[in-house]
């Protein structure tokens, strides 16, 4: 899985091939982990965001929001630059930008939008070409770090047993034996790490070719989300009342789908102007993660409810990205209203009123 410690991993895997040691050495890996430092900024911003107005909530949740600033292209420039300003080793500076980016690479081939450009263009993106649960990145990612492992339990058990039967010639040569084999599987981890990043994007863009050709009209490439391994969930409005939603593999093609109407109302006449203003708010909030909008309204004579989904969400029950759910209560009287989210839990979350403009 593509996480913090997988990117660990791909960092002792670039440091190993370069043969550092030592303090150079703790400098690739922390590089390799460095954006998800913005875990540390994103608790931080939630503790300040309630004293805030709207355009400065808006503003520090670009900078300080996990998978935002210090996931763009400025921010790893930025990490490199320092970093050659201090070594000023060009080599050492650019295993140092490889380690980095290598984080930035699979957070954005997975599952979770990012803006690249910001703050030169806040427009959020993906690849999507990789699952979560990628079973060659996460072996990948994970075999270094059990070498690492089994390195640490071979020097415990050789201290606790101070090895007084075996030569010092033969450990020499065990342990040459195994360096030697071990440069050669991280060279083949490596070739395979770089093939895969290349091929899987590609072959996404044929399958996303093909199916659009099936379908006879254009399907986003970057909202087709990868949900297992060669495996995409997409959409696009078939008409002005559905959305088309689709399961396809690689294997099969569509393998299933349905239609999602985008909007469900009742028959009193003020509803639309309620799912226009729901939508007006929706817009000005942060981080805009609905691709397809699907408007569920409902009221009585006080109160009017927006809810709000993504069109895919019956084919990701279980996949955390599309898990939110925004809900509007408007009081007819006023029009005041009073906002919460579902995001990735059943509970719902009251939204401050500095969270829409």
């Amino acid at each position: 899985m593509v996480n913090t410690l997988s990117h660990f991993g791909i960092g002792l895997l670039i440091a190993s091939l370069a043969g550092l040691e030592g303090r150079r050495k703790k400098i690739i890996l922390l590089l390799a982990i460095l954006p998800d430092f913005d875990f540390i900024t994103s608790l931080l911003f939630k503790l300040i965001d309630g004293s805030l107005d709207h355009q400065m909530h808006n503003s520090l949740f670009y900078l300080l929001e996990h998978r935002e600033f210090m996931h763009s292209f400025l921010f790893i420039f930025l990490a490199i630059l320092t970093i050659h300003y201090y070594e000023k080793n060009l080599k050492f500076t650019s295993i140092a930008a490889i380690s980095i980016f290598s984080h930035f690479y699979l957070d954005y081939a997975t599952s979770w939008k990012m803006r690249p450009f910001f703050p030169f263009n806040n427009i959020s993106s993906i690849m999507g070409s990789i699952s979560f649960f990628d079973p060659i990145v996460t072996a990948i990612s994970f075999i270094p770090i059990c070498f690492v492992l089994l390195d640490r339990y071979r020097e415990g058990k050789k201290d606790k047993e101070n090895e007084k039967a075996e030569p010092n010639t033969r450990l020499k040569k065990i342990k040459k034996y195994s360096i030697q084999n071990r440069a050669g599987i991280y060279r083949s981890l490596a070739i395979v790490l770089v093939l895969w990043c290349i091929l899987t994007p590609l072959s996404k863009s044929l399958l996303v070719e093909h199916i659009s050709e099936t379908e006879g009209n254009v399907i986003s490439y970057q909202n087709s989300y990868p949900i297992s391994t060669g495996k995409f969930v997409s959409a696009y409005s078939y008409n002005q009342t559905h959305y088309k939603i689709m399961e396809f593999t690689y294997l099969s093609g569509i393998k299933r789908y349905m239609f999602i109407p985008k909007i469900s109302t009742g028959q009193d006449e003020d509803f639309q102007h309620y799912r226009e203003s729901s939508e007006k708010l929706y817009r000005s909030s942060l981080p805009r993660e609905i691709d397809y909008p699907v408007y569920n309204v409902s009221g009585n004579a006080k109160f009017i409810t927006v809810s709000l989904t993504d069109a895919r969400t019956p084919y990701t029950p279980y996949w955390a990205y599309f898990k939110s759910n925004y809900v509007f209560i408007f009081n007819r009287d006023n029009d005041d209203y009073t906002a919460y989210v579902k995001r990735q839990t059943e509970e719902e979350m009251r939204l401050p009123n500095n969270y829409f403009g």
